[in-house]
């Protein structure tokens, strides 16, 4: 399994302009794909940086390429820069839990 994590700070004049855009369009997508097999979005709660963590779940490296050469996912990632600054990216394999 591998992780594919969004780490971002939403830009605050643009605050509930990207809220209603996440949740009615962003994340519909993301969770209607069948290559993802879990979707969680953190918020930082002592409004630290980032604000925003956004995990996706999916089974291997290969279906993380197909995933991100989507043009639905594509778009999504477009437009989140334009309401984020401080994007960054990590693809995370877990080594324990418990």
């Amino acid at each position: 399994m591998i992780t594919f994590e969004y780490r971002y700070d939403i830009i605050p004049e643009r605050r509930e302009e990207f809220l209603k855009w996440a949740r009615e369009q962003a994340m519909p997508i993301w969770v209607k794909m069948p290559e993802v097999k879990g979707f969680r979005v953190y918020d930082e709660i002592l409004l630290g940086s980032p604000h925003r963590i956004v995990q996706i779940d999916v089974e291997d490296l290969g279906t993380l390429g197909r995933l991100l050469a989507n043009p639905e996912v594509r778009q999504i990632v477009e437009r989140l820069r334009a309401f984020t600054t401080n994007l960054s990216e990590s693809f995370l394999t877990l080594v324990f839990s418990k």
